[in-house]
């Protein structure tokens, strides 16, 4: 694996909406990404997804047992922060949205890592212009742009899941 700068990205699909930060402490799986592809994922564990847009949080969640997961539901942080709570040990990806009502992704994600400072991030937004912050970007391992197709929903996944 080449260098890594904490601010460059690593394209993991074709329309270069999926991407893992360098310098995460998620980053050793940008080498395991660029050989997985998203029809070739085989792993399996829980995910758990916040989303307060119930028609992507169904869709998300259909998708993601089609493909052998179990996924976790919340509509909101504090939905999300309780499952997270039941079920710590056994989440293996967090795909969160950033823009929350009640708690936004930012204080959402805070919390996640007060709990499990090794948790897997997917942030999904559909913000292509979203502030993050050095911490947050510190933490986020991939980032999927709204609407993101299965494909590369299943490869940012499958690549953190098998990490």
């Amino acid at each position: 694996m080449s260098s890594c700068n904490a601010n460059a990205f690593f394209t993991l699909s074709l329309e270069q909406v999926v991407r893992i930060e360098h310098g995460s402490p998620n980053a050793a799986v940008a080498g395991v990404a660029s050989a997985a592809p998203a029809r070739d994922v085989t792993t399996r564990g829980t995910v758990l997804v916040i989303d307060d847009e119930s028609g992507i949080l169904g869709a998300v969640g259909r998708i993601l047992t089609k493909f052998g997961f179990t996924p976790l539901l919340a509509l909101d942080g504090v939905e999300g922060l309780q499952l997270f709570e039941q079920h710590a040990d056994a989440i293996d990806v967090v795909v969160l949205d950033w823009h929350l009502p009640a708690q936004s992704g930012q204080k959402t994600l805070a919390k996640l890592l007060d709990r499990r400072p090794d948790v897997r991030v997917v942030l999904a937004t559909g913000d292509h212009d979203a502030e993050l912050s050095q911490t947050d970007r510190a933490h986020i391992a991939c980032l999927l742009l709204k609407p993101y197709s299965v494909a590369e929903l299943m490869l940012a996944v499958g690549t953190l899941a098998a990490a």
